[in-house]
């Protein structure tokens, strides 16, 4: 073997040793893992934007797309087997070991800007607009003290009483390749859509969270009924 035939496989066993190791869970180790072997990464924008859509590998002034070297070693591909490599806080699924914040994608069909998930796994506030569900526009924070995001139907930074609208027991996460490739995470579903009449009530009691508005209607509602039987005929 010799040539350019040569190159791509020395590319090869270079990017298939770093994919194996499990220690690396970063793109910025990735890709210096490589560097140190002597294999460049060049990074396919997405047209217009700065968001990675796709990469080649470069050794010995010879480049060679991905998917030229193994399918597996795409750009979304990697994304999702380094994110696997990374190890979750033992009591949380949405935040890393070493204190980071998973990042999302996607959720109640808006997809994320790289400045939003850039925003939210900084610890800041996302506003979502266009949301399908309850409310057009939602409010995304990760609370540290819950270890998990809270979706605010206004924004928390700005009023105290903010509408915490969910968090981690009424969320679903699945995902979606930020890149727009194959699902990988897929945003939070947040249930059933809920009656006139509570929306309402919830709105007059915005310090409480869903799940907790939803016990105190329903012990309200109960009680109401309990009155109701109590008529003297």
């Amino acid at each position: 073997m010799r040539g350019a035939e040569k190159i791509r496989y020395e590319i090869f066993n270079a990017v298939d040793a770093v994919w194996n190791d499990k220690s690396v869970h970063t793109f910025e180790q990735f890709e210096a893992r490589l560097k140190a072997v002597g294999v460049g990464i060049e990074y396919k924008y997405r047209r217009g934007t700065n968001e990675p859509q796709g990469l080649w590998y470069t050794r010995k002034d010879k480049r060679f797309a991905a998917s030229k070297i193994d399918r597996r070693f795409s750009f979304s591909n990697i994304k999702t087997h380094l994110t696997a490599n990374k190890p979750l806080h033992p009591q949380s699924r949405w935040i890393y070991a070493d204190g980071s914040i998973v990042p999302f994608y996607k959720y109640a069909g808006v997809k994320l800007t790289p400045s939003q998930i850039k925003d939210y796994t900084a610890g800041q506030t996302i506003r979502l607009d266009g949301c399908s569900g309850d409310y057009s526009t939602l409010y995304i924070k990760f609370n540290p003290d819950r270890l998990c995001p809270v979706i605010y139907s206004s924004n928390p930074d700005l009023a105290r009483t903010a509408t915490s609208y969910s968090q981690d027991t009424s969320m679903k996460f699945s995902h979606v390749s930020a890149s727009g490739g194959q699902p990988q995470y897929e945003g939070f579903a947040h249930g059933s859509t809920l009656p006139d009449d509570f929306k309402l009530w919830l709105r007059r009691h915005p310090s409480l969270t869903i799940d907790e508005a939803r016990t105190r209607y329903r012990e309200e509602q109960k009680a109401k009924r309990r009155r109701q039987g109590l008529k003297l005929h």
